[in-house]
């Protein structure tokens, strides 16, 4: 038969570990700084110690604000910010906004601020447009959807793959392989 070795921890005693944690009610992360120990080593401690863990202090089922609405609701966890779905996707949606807003004028301002072609500056008129007309190879694989392209445009200042223009030399482009502000005669008709 195998004799068990039982462990010694010298750097604590089940005294003290308790005495901190039931009596003078510090949370394990305290406990850890004190001692100057990892969390999860006084965790691992606690549990070879058999100190019963006492249930979060932040407890479920209790009212609250919503973060988003400032409704009254009751938290099904300790972790529930929101009072519903809505409220939680709506942050999510105006904090993303606001990256792709901030992503979109360093662009901008990176290519020049105003349309290759005309000269636009308006900058919700403003695109960003593929020089060798490779938009489609771009997205075929995958990685340039989104806002993706415009962060390949800012990790390398790349003016001879992009350039800027507005939505009507851009759509012109698409359309007729040329801008209609380059065309020489402005009045011919152009096949369908």
């Amino acid at each position: 038969m195998k004799s068990c070795r039982v462990k010694t921890i010298k750097w604590v005693t089940k005294e003290k570990l308790h005495d901190l944690y039931i009596n003078q009610r510090m949370t394990q992360g305290e406990i850890a700084k004190v001692l100057q120990k990892s969390r999860s080593r006084v965790c691992v401690v606690m549990h070879y110690f058999n100190i019963p863990v006492r249930e979060n202090y932040r407890e479920a089922n209790r009212t609250s604000l919503c973060r988003q609405c400032g409704k009254e609701f009751l938290q099904k966890t300790h972790r529930t910010f929101y009072c519903s779905e809505r409220c939680k996707q709506d942050v999510k949606n105006s904090s993303s906004k606001v990256y792709n807003s901030r992503i979109r004028e360093r662009v901008l301002k990176m290519y020049g601020g105003k349309c290759c072609c005309c000269g636009e500056g308006t900058s919700e008129l403003l695109t960003l447009d593929h020089v060798k007309n490779d938009g489609k190879e771009w997205r075929a694989t995958g990685e340039h959807r989104g806002n993706g392209v415009y962060l390949a445009a800012i990790r390398e200042y790349r003016p001879d793959i992009f350039q800027l223009l507005c939505w009507n030399c851009n759509w012109g482009k698409a359309t007729y392989g040329i801008c209609p502000h380059k065309n020489e005669r402005r009045n011919c008709v152009y096949p369908n």
